[in-house]
Formats: structure tokens, C-alpha cells, sequence
């Protein structure tokens, strides 16, 4: 039986069961418990005893229920009982009656009140349950009306299993309809036994459940990447730090997936998107690991956020909960990174059994590619790769690659063409370096024959000789670059039959390990050459124009990454005989330049390039002879940075140009015959001085080609040393072939490469690989520009300018370091200026020669945005109006005297 109590703290009426008497309950509204009190009955008691006394009418006279209270006091005095008339009997049986049927009827409204309510209690706790249970599994997903019937059904059929149960513990007035509003709409399951349950995780599948400040220094780590490619298409993607000023992301973010895909035009990074010290930074110089899809960007920043930890792979385990993290869609809507959360599906093992690729169960989305893959611990456990097609399944790459990215690997070789001699072979070859923080030291060939299988991949520990293989021949150190080395392997002509030649390369890193490359077998040279002599004396007369295709790359760079100039460009030659030689002038043709922090510098004064090209007087030997070239000056009137990047590029072409003009003997030479002819060229140092680098080429005969293009093949070499030490950083080595023309005596093709030489001492570093073929007659309809005026070099006119900084100095050991440009053994240390500065002023800031060490300028906005950084000397223009920093960074860790001079340009 319930019974009906106030709660003494508000008031509110409170049913509960008359078991409670003496027993403490809790009030329904204000939830404050107070003790059920004895002895007291509320009307609803009063209702319960009427209905019970009318149960009883059926077994006791009617007349009973008929008597006033006088009577019934009568009745229940002990003595002689009051006689009743027969009509007053009759009147009171038919009244009895009445007051049973009434009772009865009672009872069932009763009955069915308390019904009604029980089952709308139920009712509504079943969907609530129901509405949980479909929140938990929908997660993100979208209202589907094909869902919503299919759970109507579902509500409908879990409705008529349902059941009235009484709940001792917690009663419900079921006559308050708006007890149900009050209620807890997720109570506790034990008290709820009805309603569904959402199935619990595996306990063995740990949460993700960072704390707040972890979930701070992923976000903080997280960065947005934005790359510009030549054709001035955006790319966009995510990235992260993975170690001090190192952002790792996918090749693919910079469209450098595909071999000899161009370098960005422009890399921007954001860091810290969405709070208060966002801010936009440049990146150049990515080093990219294609075979991995991974890319590296390093940059100089000062608050540069803490680098993620990376999770050993090994500890990874399928249906472990992980979170991607990144900017899906860009941040077109969202500015911070997001977080979605996944469960590893499966782990893909090599035979080695390292794990090689990592799926997930969903999570990524288009723009999350090249961000982190965390752990509730905030370990990286992969980099974002992207989904399967029409499928669900997700990828990520594993930390492992990362790490050997990071610590610097080899690339597969590459061979060049041939020279087959009589006892030997030489293939010239080249292995690329994917090397971000220069931790290879050099780089070895080795090559043994043996049988073609099976294949030899890349290792970390020496591999071990395979059954068939002959004895290894280990070759001298090769001449390295930051990005590559390149080398000659000679091997018998004659290869025992049914073997191959295999070469493989050998690294040796800073820490005395070693990594061994995958093994390549030798090509099979295309056919011989034809061991002919052949007439080699220059034809300067016929034909008269010819056609040259040009393609250079220029990578030029300090200790960092070298960055990558690309030019490709169709010149003209026109040929007028002289008593002595011939007079060759030039028209240039479509140039395309892509890569490089010059790239927008140079393709914005590619027209001016095109009207300034080269003429050139020959000698007999087709050697340009000493000032034998003719510069033109810009058109009047054109913006000087226009200009200064116009006369920068003319002299890169022209390098590239007079290196595939190789002097000829001028006699008759037979196969395998060698000998000596002086070469020069042009260069222009960062103080925009020009000098003439002669040195000796030396050729080698190799005979004719066989194939669809019949050349005579020359092996050409030389060791090129400036005398002048302004230019000691051309000092280079080159190497490379020269294809002539037998009917026409003139280059027909050239494959050259000049790679600085590998010096401590030395800051300025470049590698120069040339790729040319030319052709007879004007192919191209290049025009010839109008014959110039002077024969002298080209030289900025003197313009007044005004002097805003004019410091000496001294760079000291005790002066701030750079982190940057700093390792464990040696210090780059930096001085900094505060210049005030104009919007839309240029500024020339330049460190003039004779300083000490090796100055790099970098230069900070008053945001505190880093906005570039050049070496020596730079054109600055300032966005805005505001006191800017300059810093000078010594990139050579030395330290010493130097002269800054900041002018204003009018």
C-alpha cells in the first residue's frame, strides 16, 4: 500500500511505499532526503480504505452501510438490537447493491488510471534508453529518414515487450505527468534495468581520454601547409613537428610525388591556427622521400611549439582507439585543427616483419594528409595518408619511416649512358640523397656479378653474400652534394654468361653507420659504338641558325637543404663567318623557370630575360674568345628589381649555354683517343661581379652511337678552379657527355653535371646538371633581338640612395645562437638590428665582403613573423609601416668583424 507524505524542505507531496515507514526517501523535486514519519494517512490512504470497505460489502448485510452514525453507535452498545420494518430491509438490499456496483466500478477506474501511467512511465524511459543507445552508435552521422522509420519500428517493437515494473527505491507519481521531465534522463542502469545498454568498451583498448594540456600541445604541434605550384595552382594539407624546427608532412601535400615533379613556387606553413598567436611562415627546401610519400620543411622561427613523440610501431595493436589530427577541408570553415576519432583496423608487415603501413577504420578526410595519427598518450603512431577508394579503410605511414627520413637515407641509383671500352665499361651514375639534416658523410660504390635473383633491397646492417655471387669491388669515395652523388662505376666489358652486374651504394652517416642501398643490376649498354675515327674540326659556317633545347637545374644553398632552380628555354644560335671564328647571336624563346625562392622573381621579369640575351665571337675551335661577349641592357624605364633578376638569370643561361659549346680539335681522332682543350665561362658573384672562369676539358673519344640518332660520344671531364678567390665557390668538378653531329660538326647533345667541391671551410655550395640537344635550323621562329650598343658588361646604374643603418661590428662567442643553424658541436651565433621601415619602401640590406664569417640575413616583422632570409645581401620591400628586426646569422659558426649597411631605395 503507498501512502502520501509531504517533504518537510519544500513541500512537495511524495508517494512511497507504506513499507518506508521509518525509512529514509528522497524527495522527488528538490532531492533532499527526510525520514517517512508513522501514524499518518494521506487522502489517497483514505481513497485506498474506502475502496477496501467496499471489497468487504460483498460478504456483510447491506443494511449495515444504511444506519446514521447514531445507529451504528447503538449497534455496537451491548443490549437488545433495534427491529428494522420488512420496507426498510427491502430499501436497504437495493441500496447495497448499488454501493457494490459503484465500489466495483471504482476499483477498475482505478485500475486503469494507474495502468495508463504505468505504461507511459515505461513508455517514455524505453525511448529515452532507446535515444541514448542510437546517439552512441550514430556518432557524426547525418539524420537518414530511412533511419528514423527503421527506429520507429524498433520503438514500436521494444514497446510491446516492456512490462510495468515497480521500483521501490525511486517511485514515480504516475498521476504527475511532469514527473517524467523531471526526472534523470540517464539513470543509473542498475535502477533501470529496462533500458538498453550501451555495450562497453574493450577493457584491453585503452581511452582516449588526453588531459587538456595534452590535447594543447598536439593542437600547438599541428600545422597547416599551403604549397603554390608553378602553374599557380594551390595544394593544401596538414603537417606536424617531429623534431626542433622540423615540419613533416606528404610529398603529395607539395605535388612532389611524382619523379622530376617541379619544387613549389611558394610553401606556407601556419602555426598555432585558430588562437591568438597565429601566425603564416614561408618554408623552402623540402626534402622529399617519394618511395614513402614523406616530406621534410625546416625554417628558422623562435617560439617554434614542442616537437611530437613518436610510438614504437611494434607497440601498436589492432582496435586500439587513435585520433587524427589536421585541417580537413582546409580552413575555409575551420581555422584550429580537428580531432576525429578512429580504431586501428590492421597492421601490414613486411618480411622483415616491420610494420610498413598502418589502416584504421575510417577518420580521415581530404586535407588531413601529412598530419598526426595520436595516441591517448599524445605519441604519434603515423602520418595521415589518406582512404582506399570506395572503401572505408584509411592509411597512415609508420613513425619508422619517419625516423629514417630523419636520419638520412639513399634514394635508388640512376645510370647513365654508357662509355664501352675494350676491356672496360664506365656507367656514369647518380644516387639521390634524402638527407634534411645532412647526416651522411659519403657515399661509395660497390659492384660484384652474380646471378639476376633474387633482389637486394635497401638494408641498415651488412648484407650477406648471395649464392652465385663473385667478389665485391668496393670503389673510392664519389663526389657528394647535399641532394645526391654522382660517380663512375667501371666493370668488365665481358660479363660471365647467365650473370648480371649488380652495384650497389654505401653511406657512411656522421655516427659511423652504414646503410646499404638497394642493389640495381647494370643496364645492358644499347648496342656498341662503331670504332671509327672522325673528323671533329668545327663547322661555324653551316648550318647558319640552329635550334638549341635547354634545361638546366641549379641547386644552390649553405650548410641547410639546396634549394632547386629549374630553367628550360629554346635559344636561337645565328652564325655570321668571320676571318677568325664566326660571330653567334642569340635569340631566347619560351622560357619556363619553376623552384626556388627566385621563381617569382624570375618569371616576373622573364620578358625583360627574353629581350637581353647573348652574343658571342667564336674562334676557329668554336671557343668564345677572350671578351667575346656582348651584353645588352634592359629596356629603359624597367623596374630595377626587374632588372637585377633579368641580368641574374641571363648569366645563369649563359653558364649553361657556354658549357655545351665544347671547343672541337679541329682534327681527325680515333676511338679511345684523349686530349685537352681550354673551355670558360661567366660568373657573377653576390656582389654582382662578373669574372671569366677558364680551365682544361678533358675528352675521350668513346666512337659512334648506334640507334636512331648516330652521334659521335665524347667522355668529357674537368677539374675548374677560379684563380680569382672572390669566386672560390665555383671551385667544381665536371663530368659528363658530349654527343656531335658527324655530318654537321656541331654539339648535337650534352649531359653534364658541375658539382662544387666538398670543402669545411666552404658556405656556398651548388650542383649544376645540364641537359641539351640542338638541332639544325630555327625550329622554334625565335626572332632575333635588335644588334646592341655596348660590349660591356652589364652593371646597375648608380642611383642615390639613402643610408637608414650603417653598423660595424663584432660577432662574438658570448652573442645569442640560433637554433636553426646550430648542432651540438658548433654554435651559429647572430647580432639584431631594429630598422625602422616604410610600407612599400624597398630596402637594400647587404653585409659587405670581407666580413669574417659567412653572413646570413633573416628578417622579422614586428608581428614577430619571420618573413624570409638571404644570404649576404637582399632587396627588401616592407608590407608595412613599423620598427622591423634584421638579424645577422653567422652560417659558418664562425664569428668576427662585420659591416652592415641598411639603404633606402627611392
Amino acid at each position: 500500500m503507498s501512502i502520501r507524505i509531504e517533504c518537510p524542505s519544500c513541500n512537495t507531496p511524495n508517494t512511497v511505499d507504506e513499507d518506508d515507514v521509518g525509512s529514509k526517501v528522497r524527495c522527488r523535486k528538490c532531492k533532499e532526503k527526510f525520514t517517512v514519519p508513522a501514524g499518518k494517512k494521506s487522502r489517497d490512504e483514505d481513497d485506498e480504505a474506502s475502496v477496501q470497505e467496499g471489497r468487504k460489502v460483498k460478504s456483510k448485510p447491506a443494511a449495515r452501510n444504511q444506519v446514521d452514525d447514531d445507529d451504528q453507535d447503538a449497534d455496537d452498545r451491548p443490549g437488545p438490537k433495534k427491529k428494522t420494518a420488512p420496507k426498510a430491509k427491502e430499501t436497504a438490499g437495493g441500496m447495497g447493491m448499488i454501493l457494490v456496483l459503484g465500489g466495483v466500478a471504482a476499483v477498475f477506474f482505478v485500475l486503469a488510471i494507474g495502468a495508463l501511467g504505468i505504461g507511459g512511465y515505461f513508455w517514455y524511459r524505453s525511448k529515452a534508453a532507446e535515444t541514448e543507445v542510437l546517439l552512441a552508435q550514430a556518432g557524426d552521422k547525418k539524420n537518414d529518414p530511412n533511419e528514423e522509420k527503421k527506429g520507429k519500428e524498433e520503438n514500436k517493437k521494444e514497446e510491446e515487450k516492456l512490462e510495468p515494473k515497480e521500483d521501490k527505491k525511486d517511485p514515480v507519481d504516475m498521476k504527475d505527468p511532469d514527473e517524467f521531465k523531471k526526472k534523470d534522463p540517464n539513470p543509473p542502469a542498475k535502477k533501470d534495468p529496462d533500458i538498453k545498454k550501451i555495450p562497453e568498451p574493450d577493457p584491453k583498448t585503452p581511452k582516449l581520454d588526453p588531459l587538456p594540456s595534452l590535447l594543447q600541445r598536439v593542437r600547438n604541434a599541428t600545422v597547416h601547409v599551403r604549397a603554390m605550384r608553378p602553374n599557380g595552382q594551390w595544394l593544401e594539407g596538414s603537417g606536424f613537428f617531429v623534431e626542433n624546427q622540423y615540419v613533416i608532412t606528404n610529398a603529395h601535400v607539395l605535388g612532389m610525388l611524382e619523379p622530376g615533379a617541379p619544387e613549389p613556387v611558394r610553401i606556407e606553413v601556419t602555426l598555432y591556427g585558430g588562437q591568438a598567436n597565429e601566425q603564416t611562415i614561408p618554408a623552402a627546401g623540402p626534402t622529399v622521400d617519394r618511395a614513402n610519400d614523406l616530406a621534410t620543411l625546416r625554417f628558422f622561427i623562435g617560439n617554434a611549439p614542442a616537437p611530437l613523440a613518436m610510438e614504437d610501431p611494434s607497440k601498436i595493436a589492432v582496435t586500439q582507439r587513435v585520433q587524427v589530427v589536421g585541417y580537413p577541408f582546409g580552413r575555409e570553415k575551420r581555422k584550429d585543427p580537428t580531432f576525429s576519432d578512429t580504431t586501428v583496423s590492421q597492421i601490414k608487415k613486411n618480411k622483415a616483419n616491420a610494420v610498413e603501413e598502418i589502416e584504421f577504420n575510417g577518420g580521415m578526410s581530404p586535407g588531413h594528409s601529412g598530419g598526426p595519427v595520436v595516441t591517448s598518450e599524445g605519441k604519434v603512431v603515423g602520418v595521415a595518408l589518406g582512404a582506399v577508394k570506395d572503401t572505408n579503410v584509411h592509411l597512415a605511414i609508420p613513425t619508422d619511416a619517419v625516423k629514417r627520413l630523419l636520419n638520412g637515407r639513399m634514394g635508388e641509383i640512376v645510370f647513365g649512358q654508357a662509355n664501352v671500352g675494350l676491356k672496360k665499361t664506365v656507367f656514369p651514375a647518380d644516387v639521390p640523397l634524402i638527407d634534411p639534416k645532412q647526416r651522411i658523410r659519403t657515399v661509395r660504390f660497390e659492384s660484384w656479378t652474380g646471378n639476376a635473383a633474387p633482389a637486394r633491397e635497401y638494408s641498415y646492417a651488412e648484407p650477406k653474400p648471395m649464392p652465385g655471387d663473385g667478389p665485391h669491388s668496393v670503389g673510392p669515395t664519389i663526389v657528394k652534394t647535399p641532394t645526391s652523388a654522382r660517380g663512375n662505376i667501371s666493370v668488365p666489358t665481358v660479363v660471365p654468361s647467365g650473370q648480371v652486374v649488380w652495384v650497389q651504394a654505401i653511406a657512411t652517416l656522421d655516427d659511423n653507420s652504414k646503410q646499404w642501398s638497394a642493389a640495381a643490376i647494370l643496364p645492358t649498354p644499347k648496342g656498341d659504338y662503331d670504332k671509327k675515327p672522325i673528323n671533329l674540326t668545327a663547322n661555324l659556317q653551316n648550318p647558319k641558325d640552329r635550334t638549341l633545347d635547354l634545361k638546366y637545374t641549379l641547386q644552390m644553398g649553405d650548410k641547410g637543404p639546396l634549394a632547386n632552380n629549374t630553367s628550360h628555354l629554346y635559344i636561337l644560335e645565328s652564325m655570321t663567318p668571320q676571318a677568325e671564328g664566326a660571330i653567334m647571336r642569340t635569340g631566347f624563346g619560351t622560357i619556363i623557370f619553376s623552384g626556388g625562392p627566385n621563381a617569382a622573381r624570375f618569371n616576373a621579369a622573364r620578358e625583360v630575360t627574353r629581350s637581353i640575351p647573348t652574343t658571342y665571337a667564336l674562334d676557329a675551335t668554336g671557343k668564345v674568345a677572350v671578351n667575346g661577349r656582348t651584353y645588352r641592357a634592359a629596356p629603359v624605364n624597367t623596374p630595377k628589381d626587374q632588372r637585377d633578376a633579368a641580368i641574374e638569370h641571363v648569366v645563369q643561361i649563359g653558364i649553361a649555354h657556354e658549357l655545351t659549346m665544347m671547343p672541337f680539335p679541329n682534327r681527325q681522332v680515333q676511338p679511345g683517343e684523349s686530349w685537352k682543350v681550354p673551355a670558360s665561362v661567366v660568373v657573377m658573384n653576390k656582389a654582382n661581379k662578373s669574372d671569366e672562369i677558364r680551365f682544361l676539358l678533358n675528352c675521350t673519344y668513346e666512337g659512334i652511337s648506334k640507334g636512331a640518332k648516330a652521334e659521335a660520344v665524347i667522355a668529357v671531364t674537368a677539374n675548374v678552379r677560379p684563380t680569382n678567390r672572390e669566386f672560390a665557390f665555383f671551385d667544381s668538378d665536371l663530368a659528363g657527355t658530349i654527343g656531335v653531329d658527324p655530318g654537321g660538326a656541331f654539339v648535337s647533345s650534352a649531359r653534364l653535371k658541375v658539382t662544387s667541391i666538398p670543402d669545411a671551410a666552404k658556405q656556398d655550395r651548388f650542383a649544376l646538371e645540364i641537359e641539351a640537344s640542338r638541332v639544325a635550323g630555327n625550329t622554334r621562329n625565335i626572332q632575333l633581338p635588335q644588334e646592341p650598343k655596348t660590349t660591356d658588361p652589364p652593371k646597375d646604374p648608380k642611383i642615390a640612395k639613402k643610408v637608414i643603418l650603417d653598423q660595424k661590428g663584432i660577432l662574438a662567442a658570448n652573442d645569442p645562437i640560433d637554433p636553426s643553424l646550430s648542432t651540438p658541436k658548433q654554435k651559429a651565433h647572430y647580432k639584431m638590428f631594429q630598422v625602422p621601415m616604410q610600407a612599400g619602401k624597398t630596402y637594400h640590406i647587404e653585409v659587405k665582403l670581407g666580413a669574417a664569417f659567412d653572413s646570413l640575413i633573416k628578417i622579422q616583422a614586428p608581428t614577430g613573423a619571420f618573413l624570409g632570409q638571404e644570404k649576404h645581401r637582399t632587396n627588401f620591400r616592407a608590407p608595412a609601416n613599423g620598427v622591423f628586426r634584421v638579424y645577422i646569422v653567422a652560417a659558418n659558426h664562425r664569428t668576427g668583424q662585420f659591416h652592415l649597411v641598411v639603404t633606402e631605395n627611392p
